[in-house]
């Protein structure tokens, strides 16, 4: 199945941001990287062993510049890229989150430029 986000706003960080997912029946939450966000979805690369897979619902959670963020989103995909594993997720946010996401990341972009 063939999955690919064609939003008119999609932010790659060029250093990945960090943050944490977890499965909302475990207890523990993992580390993971941030790679690409908009407003309706993220790729994350997993740091530690995580079982997941297609339909899943999972939490996430990260932080921008002091602004914490946190989600819950549906698995999509899950992939090795060279030998490393990443997983999209579609979020499933309101507009408030949205809007603070967007305006958060502008800002961001312009620190980091």
């Amino acid at each position: 199945m063939y999955f690919k986000r064609n939003e008119p706003f999609r932010y790659t960080f060029g250093t990945p941001v960090m943050g944490q997912v977890k499965n909302p029946e475990a207890e523990n939450k993992v580390d993971m990287k941030i790679w690409d966000i908009s407003q309706h979805g993220m790729r994350i690369e997993l740091l530690q062993s995580f079982q997941t897979k297609e339909n899943d619902t999972v939490h996430v959670f990260f932080t921008l510049l002091d602004q914490e963020f946190s989600a819950v989103g549906t698995v999509k995909w899950v992939k090795s890229i060279a030998g490393v594993p990443q997983v999209g997720i579609d979020l499933d946010t309101d507009s408030t989150w949205r809007q603070t996401l967007v305006q958060t990341l502008k800002q961001y972009a312009k620190n980091h430029i």
